[in-house]
């Protein structure tokens, strides 16, 4: 049984790894479960058993962050934007509450 949850957890990093190197665009469930050759549902409910948040919240939350470092080091919001992964200025006003 051990094995399973090992090959869960590798398969859910996986995931995680190219979520986090694809914030500039949206990853699809389609595309999550192409690349662990599952269903798009089945690898929702593993990313989400394994990470504890849904793939997309996941990658809204690491946006969020790098969006919030990047303004506390001093970028230009402008720039802070870009490099966190956002198309534009108005998908990060909705998507990342800076208060």
């Amino acid at each position: 049984m051990g094995s399973l949850l090992d090959e869960r957890k590798a398969m859910a990093a996986k995931l995680r790894r190219h979520i986090e190197a694809n914030l500039d665009r949206a990853v699809s469930l389609a595309e999550l479960g192409r690349i662990a050759g599952i269903s798009p549902h089945a690898a929702r409910h593993l990313f989400e058993s394994q990470m504890g948040a849904s793939p997309l919240a996941y990658q809204r939350g690491l946006r969020a962050a790098r969006l919030r470092t990047a303004l506390k080091q001093g970028a230009s919001v402008t720039n802070a934007i870009y490099e966190a992964g956002y198309g534009s200025a108005s998908r990060a006003y909705e998507s990342a509450p800076l208060a």
